[in-house]
């Protein structure tokens, strides 16, 4: 992080919890003459602890959320300003923290701190349209732990895109159903890498039942390669909410690649609000990536074969602020973790690896909006 935004970033960080702490709800919206203009700040800081003890600090690296061991750290910091008239809705993000340091790793230009950059265009109350940078239209969770029923992001959100730059078109038939159309540079890319000539096409279809049923198919058509291989990701998800308390998640996703084996992945995700303050919420999940494709195990060698246990509790003592813990287990038939606890530097060679990999989480949360 470079350090004119470590000024800013900690800036915000002390002026904005005087603000929490001083009343309980903000009106963050601004009249204007001609629209709105509103704004939002989250801070999410955390603690997390993983078993394994690794040597370097970084968790596994197919995780991107709170990817650092033993460190108080900040996942996210984040600014955006939303501006929206009759016709025009405009968004701009900024952020920074280990979260979004680690998913713009291979992406080293002056926009690794954009949350988002996008301008819509609404042509009536059924069809709207979007330019920029913008949330993919695929995905049961958001890029914001806060709004999400676990603290960390499940596995499928971890091996699909935090963001795409292009253009996507939404039609509003009815109340209940939102069908959208989209293209963009490709997996995850502001850019596009050299000799990389494909991009990315995708569609959405999306239908909602209030406070009852979800349900959502989305699929996407990329290629990012200099080689002409395109690959073709399919998504649906269900979301029930049996009451105001209890509300279930089953997510699923398959992906197929020209010359190589379908990646498969699955999610279950449960929570139960206990009242106002307290929640508490459970995920069980599987991934089978035998090419690697978007997860990676020891010398890319063993397939990618992954299930997933964790449990959390979250209490939020205002609408603005939440203390959230986590326990979090990962299992293989295969040692694909990296076990450092009793590593030596002076034997790097001895590295040993296992079959499991557990975390203790903790993340103070903030959302002013």
């Amino acid at each position: 992080m470079k350090p004119h935004l470590h000024k800013l970033f900690f800036s915000t960080l002390f002026i904005f919890p005087t603000l929490l702490f001083s009343q309980e709800e903000t009106d963050s919206t601004l009249q204007t003459k001609k629209g709105e203009l509103s704004y939002m700040v989250y801070i999410d800081t955390y603690y997390g602890y993983d078993f394994n003890q690794p040597y370097s600090g970084n968790r596994p690296s197919f995780l991107y959320q709170y990817n650092r061991d033993n460190e108080f750290n900040i996942n996210m910091g984040l600014v955006n300003f939303n501006y929206k008239n009759e016709k025009i809705e405009a968004n701009l993000g900024l952020n920074v923290g280990t979260f979004p340091q680690s998913y713009y790793a291979g992406e080293d230009t002056l926009l690794n701190t954009i949350y988002q950059a996008n301008i819509k265009y609404i042509a009536s109350k059924k069809f709207d349209i979007t330019f920029g940078m913008f949330a993919p239209h695929f995905g049961f969770e958001s890029i914001l732990s806060y709004d999400n029923m676990t603290v960390s992001q499940s596995l499928i959100s971890e091996g699909t895109p935090y963001y795409i730059s292009g253009i996507k078109a939404y039609f509003h038939p009815t109340t209940n159903w939102i069908l959208g159309a989209i293209i963009a540079n490709g997996w995850q890319n502001l850019y596009k890498k050299a000799g990389a000539r494909g991009n990315g096409f995708g569609i959405q279809a999306n239908y909602l039942m209030k406070e009852k049923l979800e349900f959502n198919y989305s699929n996407y058509f990329y290629n990012d390669s200099q080689e002409d291989v395109w690959g073709f990701y399919n998504e649906l998800y269900v979301q029930k909410w049996f009451s105001k308390k209890f509300r279930l998640t089953v997510g699923s996703s398959v992906t197929t690649q020209e010359h190589g084996k379908p990646i498969g992945a699955f999610t279950t995700i449960s929570q139960y609000k206990i009242n106002k303050k307290w929640a508490v919420a459970a995920r069980l999940e599987y991934v089978n990536d035998q090419p690697l494709l978007f997860y990676s195990s020891p010398n890319n060698q063993s397939p990618f074969k992954v299930g997933g246990y964790s449990a959390n509790i979250d209490w939020a003592p205002t609408k603005m602020l939440k203390f959230r813990i986590e326990g979090r287990l990962f299992t293989s038939s295969e040692s694909l973790f990296r076990d450092d606890r009793e590593y030596n530097p002076d034997t790097p060679e001895n590295i040993a690896y296992s079959d499991n990999n557990a975390n203790i989480l903790c993340s103070v949360q903030v959302k002013i909006d």
